[in-house]
């Protein structure tokens, strides 16, 4: 994850997943709490999302508050997403990477 152009580190033993399926229903765990939204996915990679998130509200450790909030905000500035290897990545508008995502093992 980036902040002000900067690579951030999850917090140890935290865990934040993105998944979406070919509706464009769009769900995952955003460090303590579970979200889920809808966006749809253009022929060239462009995101158009169709509103705010929805969220569980768990509260925890500040730093993990913090992460969260971060996560769900750069998620937000995404409108660009495409394959790299076995990587999803998610840019912004600039094309800055803000988001990349390894594929979980089932």
């Amino acid at each position: 994850m980036t902040k002000d152009n900067e690579t951030i580190a999850l917090v140890k033993d935290s865990k934040t997943t993105f998944a979406c399926d070919e509706n464009g229903r769009v769900s995952g765990k955003a460090t303590l709490n579970r979200y889920s939204g809808n966006l749809k996915l253009q022929d060239d990679g462009e995101i158009i999302w169709s509103k705010a998130f929805i969220m569980t509200r768990m509260a925890g450790p500040p730093e993990l508050m913090q992460q969260e909030t971060d996560f769900t905000r750069a998620l937000m500035q995404t409108s660009r997403m495409y394959l790299k290897d076995s990587q999803l990545v998610l840019k912004d508008q600039d094309s800055s990477t803000i988001l990349e995502f390894e594929p979980i093992n089932t």
